[in-house]
């Protein structure tokens, strides 16, 4: 046999190191608190890995799990790809984008202010864009406009513009001007400022010419979970969706945001 060159692809021997078992795994990082890591794989696009892991993300957090979803795909998200390209000219930092559970009580997604994911390179890591799980049932391009809203919010990051006060829920007139030249139909809300946003129609238009089958977010209402972390519901939630003001009751209602002129969702 010839020395070997440790290059099993253009070797035909069956020597031991070709045969021997091979632990693929990689050990966790030493400061990571994540306990179980779920991958869902397929080397081809379409057959429904993102409904899998959205589904099974939701059956988790049902249980009363603490769940977070990362997409790996060495491309990239297509659809931030493809919004960066239409609406920012490719300009946009590449952002971290998470899913996870909503902790600002009403948002449906969020944008870092700062660098959340770090990487040890002279970029200074990455800012995070985040969806919040519990609104991903909505209509898809819904789920796209509130993608473009945070991806404004990290154009006027980097062009060091300030879009917002009260801790970042009031929209300013600057955060208006620059939604508007980025793809968004912009209405103002008594409490947050300038923080409702739609697709406009040219966008609305580019959104629907991806194909909803191909890009869609799924998060389908899961239903006859029990587990320790479930919580049986004793009153009727209703949450208006553009402000996020909550309002509980023992029956069912039709009632109207005082503020915002639109009614409430029952969750």
């Amino acid at each position: 046999m010839s020395e070997c060159t440790h290059d099993c692809s253009s070797c035909g021997e069956s020597c031991g190191e070709r045969t021997s078992p091979q632990d693929l795994r990689k050990p966790a990082n030493a400061r990571s608190h994540i306990k179980k890591v779920i991958a869902v794989v397929s080397g081809k696009g379409g057959v429904g890995k993102s409904a899998v892991t959205c589904t099974l993300a939701a059956a988790m957090a049902g249980l009363g799990k603490q769940v977070g979803v990362l997409d790996a795909d060495i491309t990239g998200p297509s659809v931030p790809q493809a919004f960066n390209k239409a609406f920012f000219e490719g300009k946009l930092e590449k952002p971290v984008i998470t899913v996870s559970p909503d902790s600002t009580k009403g948002a449906y997604g969020w944008c870092t202010g700062w660098k959340a994911w770090q990487n040890g390179t002279e970029n200074g890591g990455f800012y995070e864009i985040n969806l919040c799980a519990e609104y991903l049932n909505r209509p898809f391009e819904e789920t796209c406009s509130t993608l473009i809203h945070e991806m404004v919010h990290l154009w006027n990051l980097q062009e060091g513009v300030q879009d917002t006060s009260r801790s970042g829920t009031y929209h300013n007139q600057k955060f208006k001007t620059a939604a508007e030249a980025h793809g968004l139909i912009v209405e103002k809300t008594a409490k947050h400022g300038f923080s409702k946003t739609t697709l406009a129609p040219e966008t609305l238009a580019f959104v629907n010419s991806l194909g909803k089958n191909s890009f869609s977010l799924v998060r389908p209402k899961v239903g006859g979970l029990k587990g320790a972390g479930a919580k049986k519901q004793s009153s009727r939630k209703y949450v208006c969706p553009c402000c996020g003001a909550i309002v509980r009751a023992t029956k069912e209602l039709n009632i109207i945001c005082g503020d915002c002129e639109v009614p409430f969702e029952q969750e």
